[in-house]
């Protein structure tokens, strides 16, 4: 029982130690991997340029959204107390 338990150790591990060989060599991919991670900088770039615009243009955009939202409680609340 012990040898074949062996056995198994020493086959896992043949394999893993081969699949990572395998994926340390494996070059497939590479380039669109390096112009992901391209395109990635520059939106960060670009979003770092912009970030005075781009934080007022969502405080502009908060500043809607809540004052609506505080629009349609006060009239439910007056609704509701007029009735």
């Amino acid at each position: 029982m012990v040898s074949f338990l062996d056995g198994v150790y020493i086959d896992v591990k043949n394999r893993i130690i081969k699949g990572v060989e395998r994926f340390k060599s494996d070059e497939q991919g590479v380039a669109a991997i390096v112009a992901t991670v391209l395109l990635i900088l520059i939106v960060v770039l670009l979003a770092a340029m912009f970030w005075n615009s781009i934080s007022e243009w969502i405080g502009q955009l908060w500043d809607k959204i809540t004052g609506s939202a505080n629009d349609l409680k006060n009239t439910d609340s007056s609704q509701k107390l007029g009735s």
